[in-house]
């Protein structure tokens, strides 16, 4: 009994000490990239003392001689600095690449996986010499969680050889590393690439919401020629028995790809009371992205119906129902819109508020920029004014249009 105890406690601490090699071996190797990394800014700060009697001799020349101070003679001297801390740093980052080609070729799946984070922020013309090496190493690796690594990488530096490869994991079981597919093809944006995210997508049961799912929408909307998903997708917006969550995202694709036949369908959900409310929400969001000028009417009636409902366990469903129907109001350029916006943004919601002041910043009016202003000194939610001053600050840059996004962004408004 007392020898399988004592073996059992061998064991364990054999596995022990194994662990901790591996995260001493780690750890050395991050410091050790580290190192290279700051070699450069370094070199910047040190200064050769032949350099220091070189400038003071250079200072006493100059002294006798003011006219050939501001010569070619300093300058030159400006530029061999510049041009040996240029040197310096690129021979630090040519080491630093040829430490990494190792790591990639001999190293364990951490030491690999930080590696590819260390080339993913070197200089290009240093990650170019390792895109054989990668796509080598990508080719014979079988670990999902190694080949996602690599997979990101091939869209953080935009490698188009690597399409085949992604188009791929792509068509892997394993979920984390189809989404991360996803993601690169974004990047990339290759011709065609939507066609193999809508032959994923036709696999997937849109009856259960998934983030993989949701992630091939996405990119369908952001990809090149993802419009010519828009028959299918409509035809499963339309199945009222596939997941809100799915509809609600096919709605918005509808909206950023400005697919203008989809109007009707977007309509009968969006005046629809038994639909979800995001669902609700997004149809109404998209029939203004589409230029849908037939919705005006319905979308007042709709306003005026919720502004004569009762204030009750409804009343914040009713309050975002009205902020979207007005935000569609003003991509439709319908007038008398603006104040009603105003109006919201002294609602004691902090949610209804942000939202509102985003619709504001669309608008670019002056108007609007005098609400920022004071928002950007005054109001309880502290998300809220650093939003305003943000806005304020890019106020003669293209403000970005309200989406999906910033509805993620208003659920952490306190």
């Amino acid at each position: 009994m007392r020898v399988s105890i004592k073996k059992s406690q061998s064991l364990r601490n054999h596995k022990i000490s194994r662990v901790l090699i591996y995260s001493i071996n780690f750890l050395t190797l991050i410091c050790f990239l580290a190192i290279l990394s700051i070699t450069p800014l370094l070199s910047k700060n040190t200064e050769d003392p032949k350099n220091k009697k070189t400038s003071q001799s250079s200072k006493t020349l100059n002294k006798s001689n003011a006219s050939d101070s501001k010569n070619s003679p300093k300058s030159d001297k400006l530029s061999d600095k510049e041009s040996e801390k240029e040197a310096k740093k690129n021979d630090a980052l040519t080491r630093k690449t040829e430490i990494l080609t190792k790591v990639l070729k001999y190293g364990t799946s951490l030491e690999r996986k930080a590696g590819l984070m260390e080339i993913e922020k070197l200089p290009k013309e240093f990650s170019d010499t390792l895109k054989p090496l990668i796509m080598e190493s990508l080719e014979k690796e079988k670990e999902a969680t190694m080949r996602s690594a690599f997979i990101r990488v091939l869209g953080s530096l935009e490698i188009a050889e690597g399409n085949e490869e992604i188009y791929k994991a792509l068509g892997e079981e394993n979920e984390d590393l189809a989404r991360q597919a996803v993601a690169s093809l974004k990047k990339i944006n290759p011709e065609n690439g939507w066609e193999k995210v809508l032959a994923r997508l036709k696999t997937e049961d849109l009856t259960k919401n998934s983030n993989l799912t949701v992630s091939l929408v996405e990119a369908l909307a952001e990809l090149k020629g993802g419009e010519g998903a828009a028959d299918f997708l409509e035809s499963k917006l339309k199945e009222n028995f596939n997941s809100p969550e799915i509809r609600s995202q096919i709605a918005l694709y509808m909206g950023k790809k400005k697919i203008k036949n989809s109007e009707i369908t977007l309509q009968k959900i969006a005046f629809n009371k038994d639909e979800s409310l995001s669902l609700r929400n997004y149809s109404i969001n998209s029939l203004g992205k589409i230029d849908s000028k037939s919705s005006i009417p319905k979308l007042r009636e709709l306003i005026d119906e919720l502004r004569n409902q009762p204030t009750g366990s409804d009343s914040r469903k009713n309050q975002l129902l009205k902020i979207y129907s007005l935000g569609a109001l003003v991509d439709l350029g319908a007038e008398g819109v603006f104040e009603e916006i105003v109006e919201f943004t002294r609602d004691d919601d902090s949610f209804v508020r942000f939202r509102a002041i985003q619709f504001l910043a669309e608008t670019k009016r002056e108007e609007a920029k005098e609400i920022l202003e004071y928002k950007s000194m005054r109001d309880p939610s502290p998300k809220i004014i650093k939003y305003a001053k943000d806005t304020l600050e890019k106020w003669d840059e293209e403000t970005p249009k309200v989406d999906e996004k910033m509805e993620e962004d208003a659920k952490a408004v306190d």
